[in-house]
């Protein structure tokens, strides 16, 4: 025999399920990138400054960086971990991070956070 649950109950339930916590990359922000190429013209390299406004520290940064050319727009997107860690509520730089093969034509690139483990 099947009770029936009361609606008050039914409804806390739902509502459990749905509270998920926010993703800590929501508070990691790139402040600013120089970026250059190395390896023959051939390899993306950043010194990149990441902020952690989180109230927690942060490691195992995923950063996505998406490269362009002026002559055609070709667009190579490229992901890189930074181990870190990064400390609650402070920004730090990390020089010369390897993005591996962009187009050798390659005129811009602009990078993001994707994700990031607690500490």
């Amino acid at each position: 025999m099947i009770k029936a649950i009361p609606t008050a109950v039914a409804v806390l339930l739902v509502g459990i399920g749905a509270a998920t916590a926010a993703d800590p990359a929501d508070a990691i922000k790139v402040v600013k990138q120089v970026w250059k190429k190395g390896g023959h013209n051939k390899i993306g390299i950043t010194d990149i400054t990441i902020s952690n406004d989180n109230a927690f520290a942060v490691k195992d940064l995923k950063i996505k960086c998406v490269f362009t050319t002026k002559a055609t727009g070709k667009v190579t997107e490229i992901q890189q971990t930074i181990a870190g860690p990064l400390k609650p509520k402070t920004e730090q730089t990390f020089k010369k991070v390897s993005f591996g093969f962009v187009d050798t034509e390659a005129a811009d690139g602009a990078c993001e956070v994707r994700g990031a483990t607690q500490i």
